[in-house]
């Protein structure tokens, strides 16, 4: 019905002009489905150039119409990615080079925080190439291990992750490998991962419409202390945790190692 209106139009137009008749509409099946067809005509004059016939065909082609509506959905996310990774980059940078006291220090912080976003992608590739962008999830504890694969040779007895499943959308994931690259990336300074002895603790779970992490950090020496102000990764995680996911981040930074409290809304999830 929807399509009823033009369709009758270009017929009309092609009965008064002689002009070939092209339009495409739905046809309901037998089974009650409406598929796309693409219909054709063609008239037939006489001597005097008059027209006498038309003739002409319907085709199905309701699954080119699929796969092509598949095809600009998926160019349209492609698109709206794209960008959103160009604007991450652009204030990474910005921000790292406020923060950075040398040119080498900036690039080795930027290509760290780049092979995260990396990280994430990769978990997220094989549903994108599987074209259903509604199975485009990633396992939380995958892309948890993931982040913190760099650090974790040797230390399997010295690292716990615990929690339930809980999958990520492209916009999620992308937010939590930024933070879980951040407090890795501490850890590895001046925590866990650079003491022999030391433990990561990680555990979450599902609690009143948001998710809850808490990241514990036990090391032997030397002792932690509190930095006179928060740096740039603290504040990139700070910011993707309130902004992207709706919720929070606190450090709470004791003697034998940080403690961090994170934060998500359930709802920010699965976007």
């Amino acid at each position: 019905p929807d399509d009823r209106a033009e369709t009758r139009a270009k017929w009309q137009h092609s009965l008064e002009t002689g002009e070939p008749y092209h339009v495409e509409y739905r046809l309901r099946h037998r089974s009650g489905v409406y598929r796309w067809v693409i219909g054709r005509a063609q008239c037939v004059r006489d001597e005097n150039g008059e027209i006498t016939r038309w003739y002409g065909t319907c085709t199905d082609i309701h699954d080119l119409k699929v796969a092509e509506e598949a095809r600009q959905l998926l160019l349209r996310e492609l698109n709206h990615r794209v960008k959103n990774l160009f604007a991450i980059t652009a204030g990474m940078i910005n921000m790292t080079a406020r923060s950075s006291p040398s040119v080498s220090v900036m690039a080795q912080s930027l290509h760290g925080r780049l092979q995260a976003l990396a990280k994430a992608h990769h978990l997220i590739q094989p549903a994108i190439s599987a074209g259903s962008s509604a199975a485009e999830t990633v396992a939380f504890h995958a892309l948890l291990e993931e982040i913190l694969s760099p650090h974790l040779a040797d230390r399997d007895r010295q690292v716990t992750l615990k929690g339930p499943e809980i999958r990520l959308g492209p916009h999620a994931s992308t937010s939590f490998a930024l933070i879980f690259h951040e407090l890795a990336t501490n850890a590895a300074k001046y925590g866990p991962f650079r003491d022999a002895d030391g433990r990561l603790d990680v555990r979450w779970r599902m609690d009143q419409d948001a998710l809850h992490l808490e990241w514990q950090e036990n090391v032997t020496k030397p002792e932690i202390k509190a930095p006179s102000q928060e740096g740039f990764g603290s504040k990139l995680a700070r910011t993707s945790a309130i902004h992207h996911l709706g919720g929070s981040i606190d450090f709470e930074w004791l003697p034998g190692g940080v403690s961090i409290a994170l934060k998500a809304a359930e709802d920010r999830l699965a976007k």
